[in-house]
């Protein structure tokens, strides 16, 4: 049987993805299927004049063929069906997964998003999103059926088509792997088969280092000392920061331009495929934030340093909306006004909460939302541009649903309060709430006997971690130069789930 890899297209990487799949291609001998727009058949033009098969994705809001054909529902409907059982994974999920657009019903009036006709489609019927899900269910699985692919790569598993395609890879039986960003070491990176694109490998250097009673390197050590006199936030999130923040007025101007020609060649071309993003929703959004922020000031509070120090708090930082973090890993805490609400009403005597706003809502939130926050007993917003360190370190309690800001507070020696599965969990430093009716006895308990081990033992599973992450890992040096690390990488992935 020949080796295939099918691949879902990224909106970023695309010189990796394409150099990997180049080298699967010429060296490995493999056959490539490519999962894109037409507008995006030449960014993988090499890969397509090498022999790779193009699936070109539809347009999932317009009525198929095969949707008039009562047979072909109820084989699609059976597929579903089996696929949720074997992956124990209801199918709603992908819904709010894909929260901008099909799921965006479950987040109406906590953020502003722009439009889509994807999302005004699904907003005007109910019962919409889901048929949009059948339709990829279809789609894919007759992707899956011509194509007979032995391995799919993808940048994520989250989008609603990729999340899709994770359920029916589990009906099949192929590897369907995912790379992301390492949380804990800079510009380092892995390849995981985990739904939740968590590092499968690390957890099992971690529980190896600890059961061999290995003491942490120098290079972990080095690294806690490092961060502890500077604590810094990842690099690859600092970068995304830099991005935005040194987007003039010009550049946002010309992106807009480059955005409505987009939509024009669409349109003068048939308008096939998903349609572009739109220039105008993109200016409209430019304005309505920077009015936004203007008026919304007022919500939020700043501390020094000194103040903190003096103040009684539990300190929960918001994530940015959308995020997977929230619509794909924690559904019971999607809505982080419900989030907050919870957390104040399980506030001890004497503690004020404060609750740090993401820099990318800023200018997105409605008013009702800021005033209903803080509006909760004992809430204070936090300025999201008013360094975040300082809260940390200072915090009586740190709580996130799966934040790294939990991985933060364990570098300072903070008490964590988690409430989803976390790349830091394997430590077993952070207080992971199974049963939220019982938080307030929790954090209670913390209070009182913040640490659950000693100074040196913390330090020590610390130090082991961050090496099973650097073991675990690739640098973003390798990821450019050398495609075929990657690819050893991807296949030692490979013989351990082989392994009965």
């Amino acid at each position: 049987m020949a080796n295939k890899i099918l691949y879902f297209h990224s909106s970023i990487w695309h010189d990796y993805f394409r150099n990997l799949l180049t080298y699967y291609q010429k060296k490995k001998n493999y056959e490539v299927g490519i999962l894109c727009g037409e507008n995006l058949r030449n960014v993988y033009s090499e890969n397509f004049e090498s022999g790779a098969d193009h699936f070109p994705i539809p347009d999932f809001k317009n009525t198929m063929e095969w949707e008039n054909n009562s047979a072909v529902h109820e084989k699609l409907k059976e597929l579903v069906d089996e696929c949720e059982t074997l992956s124990a994974t209801s199918t709603n999920r992908i819904i709010l997964s894909g929260e901008r657009e099909i799921g965006r019903a479950y987040s109406i009036k906590s953020y502003y998003w722009k439009s889509t006709t994807l999302q005004k489609y699904c907003m005007e019927n109910n019962q919409r999103s889901m048929l949009v899900i059948l339709r990829m269910f279809k789609f894919l699985n007759d992707v899956y059926d011509r194509f007979q692919p032995t391995l799919i790569l993808a940048r994520l598993s989250n989008p609603p088509l990729n999340f899709v395609g994770y359920l029916l890879s589990k009906k099949f039986n192929i590897p369907f792997l995912s790379c992301r960003f390492s949380k804990i070491l800079d510009k380092r990176f892995y390849w995981t088969g985990d739904m939740c694109m968590y590092n499968g490998l690390v957890k099992i250097a971690f529980n190896n280092k600890y059961k061999r009673d290995e003491k942490s390197s120098s290079f972990a050590n080095e690294f806690l000392i490092s961060y502890r006199e500077s604590p810094k936030t990842i690099h690859y999130i600092q970068e995304n920061w830099k991005r935005g923040d040194l987007s003039t007025w010009a550049q946002q101007h010309l992106k807009i331009l480059s955005l409505s020609i987009g939509s024009l060649i669409y349109i003068l071309k048939g308008s096939k495929g998903p349609p572009p993003k739109s220039g105008l929703q993109k200016f409209i959004e430019y304005y309505r934030i920077k009015w936004a922020e203007s008026r919304h000031n007022r919500f939020y509070s700043k501390f020094t340093e000194n103040e903190l120090k003096d103040l009684k708090y539990i300190y929960y930082p918001l994530h940015k909306e959308p995020e997977l973090n929230l619509n794909f890993h924690s559904p019971l805490w999607h809505d982080q006004k419900h989030t907050v609400s919870y957390i104040s009403c399980m506030l001890p005597s004497g503690y004020k909460f404060l609750v740090r706003e993401h820099r990318y809502n800023w200018g997105r939130r409605y008013t009702e939302f800021l005033k209903l926050l803080t509006q909760l007993p004992n809430v204070v917003l936090i300025d999201p541009f008013d360094p975040q360190f300082k809260y940390i370190q200072n915090a009586n309690l740190i709580i996130t649903g799966n934040g790294s800001s939990g991985w933060e507070g364990l570098l300072l020696n903070r008490p964590v309060i988690t409430f989803e599965k976390t790349f830091y969990e394997v430590s077993g430093l952070n207080c992971r709430i199974t049963n939220p009716s019982i938080l307030d006895k929790e954090i209670l308990k913390i209070l009182k006997e913040p640490l659950p081990y000693s100074k040196e033992e913390s330090e020590r599973r610390i130090g082991l971690l961050v090496d099973a992450e650097y073991e675990t890992t690739l640098s973003e040096d390798e990821k450019e130069s050398d495609p075929g690390v990657s690819a050893q990488y991807i296949e030692r992935l490979l013989d351990i789930d082989r392994q009965p």
